[in-house]
């Protein structure tokens, strides 16, 4: 049986190796269901890779998928989740050029 600590060691190993290369925050402004959320954020990132690859986006081969890990916090009351980000070089282009098209 694996320990708590072997646990957090392998999550702090695996972590580390994303070597994320940005930060977002989602910030919903009101309360919303759990699954609001988690269609919100799918939503999102399935937008962005659709904007960056085109049609077909997930269908792509590639030795370099997005990968977003993110902490939610305030549920009650001001529900936002803070995200890191390993994405592409064109994933992340993409977003600096395109921050201002971006919900605040």
């Amino acid at each position: 049986m694996i320990s708590v600590k072997d646990l957090c060691l392998a999550f702090m190993k695996w972590f580390g190796s994303l070597e994320p290369q940005l930060y977002i925050t989602h910030n919903f402004g009101f309360c919303v269901s759990p699954e609001t959320r988690e269609r919100s954020m799918r939503r999102f990132y399935n937008r962005l890779q659709s904007q960056v690859y085109g049609r077909n986006w997930n269908r792509r081969d590639t030795d370099q998928p997005m990968i977003a890990v993110g902490v939610w916090e305030h549920l009650d009351s001001n529900p936002h989740c803070h995200v890191l980000i390993s994405a592409s070089d064109d994933e992340s282009a993409w977003l600096f050029v395109h921050r201002h098209l971006l919900p605040e």
